[in-house]
């Protein structure tokens, strides 16, 4: 799946956080996968052997459950959290991230083995089933918006820019806040 729907979709996973903090924590676990993209830099080659190998395993899952204990206000929810954003990435990117109908595996035992897991009846990157994937977290995310007051573009925005966000979503969304008038 793509970054966008990956942070998203992390985002949700922490939202109930009550602090910021550890919200951004999570959502960035959740992301943190598809830093093995760089792999790009040295050629097609090299991203096609090292993304969903270097940090979609084992690894790296260990490393955000530590740093998200390390640095996260309310510590164990923070890294359970993380770990779950972190597997719910792997478990997109198993489903969704297929191209011309092939799935691309992923190597999560590495570097203890070259094994690759792989879901035979994924979908490929650009699809629809994506594309809706990506209608939904955006739609979960405006109620988050209206119901709770924030959105995933805290993230990686000040608070302040995030609040100008709610703002607008709750602007056009307010049938749905839990204090709005009931309609009729």
């Amino acid at each position: 799946m793509h970054a966008p729907i990956h942070l998203a979709l992390s985002w949700l996973v922490g939202s109930r956080l009550t602090e910021r903090r550890d919200r951004r924590l999570v959502t960035w676990s959740g992301t943190l996968p598809d830093v093995d993209a760089i792999s790009l830099v040295w050629g097609v080659e090299s991203y096609v052997k090292y993304h969903h190998v270097i940090a979609h395993g084992i690894v790296a899952a260990g490393a955000v459950a530590v740093s998200c204990a390390v640095f996260g206000r309310n510590r164990l929810k923070t890294a359970l959290l993380g770990v779950v954003a972190f597997h719910l990435h792997v478990l997109c990117d198993l489903v969704g991230s297929g191209a011309q109908g092939q799935p691309w595996p992923i190597v999560y035992w590495w570097p203890f083995s070259d094994r690759e897991l792989f879901f035979p009846y994924g979908w490929d990157l650009a699809s629809p089933e994506n594309a809706v994937v990506w209608l939904g977290a955006i739609a979960l995310t405006c109620v988050v918006a209206v119901r709770y007051g924030r959105t995933f573009a805290e993230a990686f925005l000040p608070a302040r820019a995030d609040a100008a966000v709610v703002a607008v979503v709750r602007k056009y969304l307010k049938p749905l806040r839990s204090d709005a008038a009931p309609v009729g």
